[in-house]
């Protein structure tokens, strides 16, 4: 059986990952939720791995300006296709 904390990781990586891109463009929280249509507590939420964010939401963070998704989240930008 896995720890709490080992199945929270996943979403700890996303968000710093979230995190780092948001402040490396220098965007606040707040900016960072406007541009994407989320509630500033949501971007929050993600930030400190407390949300279970959707690919879709992920979509929505476009300001960040992933160049791919797997990429900035340490895996492989090739499909597996």
């Amino acid at each position: 059986m896995r720890k709490a904390t080992e199945e929270w990781r996943p979403l700890k990586v996303i968000g710093s990952t979230v995190k780092a891109l948001r402040t490396a463009r220098g965007l606040t929280q707040g900016q960072l939720a406007a541009r994407a249509a989320m509630h500033e507590n949501y971007v929050w939420g993600i930030e400190n791995g407390l949300r279970n964010v959707s690919a879709i939401n992920l979509l929505s963070l476009s300001p960040l300006r992933f160049k791919s998704i797997p990429a900035n989240f340490g895996g492989s930008s090739r499909s597996p296709i």
